[in-house]
């Protein structure tokens, strides 16, 4: 009664390369499993196995009803060219199985409370007949629906934005919408794909207590994915941790990781950015508005001359200003600071605060309300966002930065590459759907323009990488003596 889900002998291979190998589990109620690996290890193909999205090319994969515990199982074997029967994410997810994916899938043009109200299931207004034979009982249900949302809403640190819609916030807010939505459900097995992706510190203490707190009121089981960075952030929570090293898998305590390097925290990044570079720099710390910080690395030998100046500048998404401090009796007071050539930027603030929104506006994807941007003394506001490219001033987004349909190779010829390194290992005919979270961010960043930038805008780069990841990644950070990098970040995490 108390096992959940069962595995035995899985193994899957992707065009011959092995990804896993005869990989064996038991997931038990109320366990929190911690899913680690490096980039490729093949923790997201292990989660689409075991929620029915993807079918392992060998194994037997054994659900237990949430309910009365009677197994259902499913076969597989290389010579059948079908799944089996019944083997699919919806029946699965009706066995009480729920997942949140790395990608988030919300629904851009719904609020936050509608793309949560629509997991919950068996609505009694969800067909017709519901809503002509039962019209009361419809209306009260999506009341109570309504107040679960929102109440949700609030616990994962969102109160009153039920009615923004998800194209609207940050990824760190539609990181939390997804959690939530996956809660809603009612499942009593969560698998969460890289939950604390994104998260500034108030997010990973929100979306870790309510984890807890579903476990506790549930008895529900749940399986975290999460790359190195943010391993150490959810020890305190997880009380079985499961190792994917070359198709294996190892099965662990959480004590036994306590000596290995912490990662997660928005210091141990900056300590790794500046370790690079070269020299004991200084540091010139700015407080910016909203709970922001801009700290500029200097080193000693820079002439600290100003290549980007950003001059009270207000940035909106229809009404609502995203970047500008509203003053009392004031209106706004625009967002000013500088970046010096040849120094590292870091731009670190809360989800919600304006980041994505602040880079985009700087290379032209958004149009500015009021303010300038002077590259090299020029004004730009005006200037289209090919132009700016152009004159050195280059951004890399957070998501979307690459064409999943286009293969390694396809995708360096793009962007003028003749080599990798981060994934010289890899078939360059490899397509960019195929690779994982970590192998993509590898790419996008080995890709990205920055040895010809004058301006080089990182948006959240360390997401989804490994630690080997993350040292490759600082290379491409780190600007020549004639160029400035800003990088934003997440508000510096804190170890649960």
């Amino acid at each position: 009664m108390d096992i959940r889900l069962q595995a035995d002998t899985l193994s899957k291979q992707f065009g011959g390369y092995a990804v896993l190998r005869d990989v064996s589990l038991e997931l038990r109620r109320g366990e929190i499993v911690l899913l680690r690996g490096d980039n490729g290890s093949g923790k997201t193909t292990l989660l689409d196995i075991l929620s029915g999205q993807l079918a392992p090319t060998s194994g037997v994969i054994r659900y237990f009803d949430s309910e009365h515990g009677h197994p259902l199982s499913f076969s597989f074997d290389t010579s059948r060219w079908r799944m089996p029967k019944g083997f699919s994410q919806v029946h699965i997810a009706r066995l009480g199985f729920a997942r949140a994916w790395q990608d988030l899938r919300l629904f851009p043009t719904h609020t936050l409370a509608e793309n949560i109200a629509l997991a919950i299931p068996h609505h009694e207004g969800e067909g017709p007949f519901g809503q002509l034979l039962h019209p009361w009982q419809a209306r009260a249900q999506e009341a109570t629906v309504q107040k679960q949302t929102l109440r949700i809403l609030d616990r994962l640190g969102l109160p009153g934005r039920g009615n923004s819609t998800a194209e609207r916030i940050s990824l760190g807010q539609a990181r939390r919408v997804a959690i939530a939505r996956a809660i809603q459900t009612g499942a009593r097995v969560l698998f969460l794909d890289e939950p604390l992706s994104s998260l500034d510190r108030e997010g990973v203490m929100a979306v870790t207590t309510l984890l807890r707190e579903i476990r506790n009121e549930l008895d529900s089981a749940m399986v975290l994915v999460e790359h190195p960075l943010n391993v150490s952030c959810l020890l305190g929570l997880a009380t079985t941790v499961w190792t994917l090293a070359e198709g294996h898998l190892h099965a662990q305590r959480p004590e036994e990781l306590a000596d290995e390097p912490a990662g997660g925290s928005t210091d141990i990044q900056r300590a790794l950015v500046l370790g690079c570079m070269g020299q004991r720099p200084q540091f010139i710390v700015q407080k910016l508005a909203g709970g922001a910080i801009l700290t500029t690395v200097v080193p000693s030998d820079t002439a600290r001359e100003v290549v980007l100046r950003v001059d009270g500048l207000v940035v909106k998404r229809g009404r609502r200003a995203v970047i500008g401090a509203a003053m009392d009796g004031e209106g706004l007071r625009g967002l000013s600071f500088d970046l010096i050539k040849g120094c590292v930027h870091l731009l670190e603030a809360p989800n919600g605060w304006g980041k994505t929104t602040l880079l985009e506006a700087l290379a032209g994807l958004l149009p500015v309300d009021r303010g300038q941007i002077l590259l090299a003394g020029h004004r730009i506001n005006n200037t289209a966002a090919w132009q700016r490219a152009r004159l050195g001033l280059k951004l890399l987004r957070s998501r979307s930065s690459l064409f999943p349909d286009l293969t390694i190779q396809e995708t360096m010829r793009l962007a003028g590459k003749t080599r990798l390194n981060g994934l010289a290992g890899l078939p360059q005919t490899r397509r960019v759907s195929t690779l994982s979270g970590g192998e993509r961010q590898k790419l996008a960043l080995e890709c990205s323009p920055t040895d010809s930038a004058a301006v080089a805008l990182f948006d959240e780069p360390f997401a989804a990488l490994d630690h080997k990841g993350l040292k490759m990644a600082l290379d491409q950070l780190l600007p020549r003596r004639d160029s400035a990098v800003l990088v934003a970040l997440p508000s510096a995490r804190q170890e649960n």
